[in-house]
């Protein structure tokens, strides 16, 4: 049996359209219990409203994701749980068969699931830990190719069942093996918002379990409306590179995290360059963000202080 935990904040629609997604492609008696982290719209209400089964978690305040998801996990009892975002909707069968992937492997602890925007695009669904290693990918550009490529890829292997093994699943939904999530005291609530999905997963990794995605796994996932906001902007970007910083700390040295910003530095430099060219070009439809926010971005983070 698999229970599921999923964090509203001023979502109280797309929380509806999750939960009827669930209910949907999984079961009408699913399990769901929902962490408001203190909205201040009238959410929880539209929920209650529609699913005045559900058990909804109030929060006096918003005490950020991570430690919303540990709230809302340590009310379940299952031996899996499916935390996920409020912006999420799950197609056919894909949490049967992330679920199907954690009972048939012991040493799988994570499944992620292969991630669209609500057009169809692929969006990113896993990543490299921040570090040396990302830096330099990130500084050459690497990742960007990447990504592109991957989407590529994963369009020739829809309808494949191979495992994929990462080295950390996006956080928008994860399937989680409760006895691992137990055993390293959940995520770590020092995360407010970005991140704590990574760093969850390298603690899994260290325990000596794996973190996979299957390509037939998928979900529509909007990106941004679970933080109370679709808008992209640089402060939202430097929230999450900072966190990235604070993972790196945790996880490497000051040497590691310097080289990591002085390169995601360099990286925000030659994208608002390639930005600006486009933009000479005329080709500004091809642009994945206007009005020069990566040069506002670089600018910032350059100033940013590693503590």
């Amino acid at each position: 049996m698999v229970e599921f935990v999923i964090i509203n904040y001023n979502t109280g629609e797309l929380t509806c359209q999750c939960i009827e997604s669930i209910f949907d492609t999984y079961s009408r008696n699913a399990l769901i219990n929902i962490v408001d982290n203190a909205s201040a719209d009238d959410s929880v209400k539209y929920i209650s409203d529609r699913y005045p089964q559900l058990a909804i978690i109030r929060n006096e305040q918003n005490y950020g994701y991570a430690k919303a998801v540990n709230i809302g996990v340590r009310t379940t009892s299952s031996e899996l749980v499916l935390v996920s975002n409020s912006d999420v909707t799950f197609h056919p069968n894909s949490i049967n068969i992330a679920a199907q992937m954690l009972k048939d492997d012991a040493g799988i602890g994570v499944s992620g699931f292969f991630q669209y925007f609500p057009d169809g695009r692929p969006q990113r669904s896993y990543g490299s830990f921040p570090g040396y290693k990302l830096g330099l990918m990130d500084m050459l550009l690497l990742t960007n190719i990447q990504e592109q490529l991957s989407g590529l890829v994963r369009k020739i292997r829809v309808n494949s069942n191979k495992i994929k093994e990462v080295e950390y699943a996006d956080g928008a939904a994860l399937m989680i093996r409760r006895e691992i999530f137990d055993k390293l005291n959940g995520f770590d609530e020092n995360f407010f918002f970005y991140t704590e999905e990574t760093d969850f997963c390298k603690r899994v990794k260290n325990l000596g379990y794996r973190v996979v995605l299957n390509s037939r796994a998928v979900i529509t996932h909007i990106r941004g409306a679970g933080s109370g906001s679709q808008k992209y902007n640089e402060k939202a970007e430097l929230m999450l590179i900072r966190t990235k910083i604070q993972y790196i700390l945790k996880h490497g040295s000051r040497i590691e995290a310097g080289f990591f910003k002085y390169a995601e530095s360099f990286h925000f430099l030659m994208i608002s360059i390639i930005e600006r060219v486009f933009s000479f070009l005329k080709f500004k439809n091809r642009l994945k963000y206007k009005n020069g926010i990566y040069y506002q971005i670089f600018k910032l983070w350059l100033r940013t202080k590693i503590d």
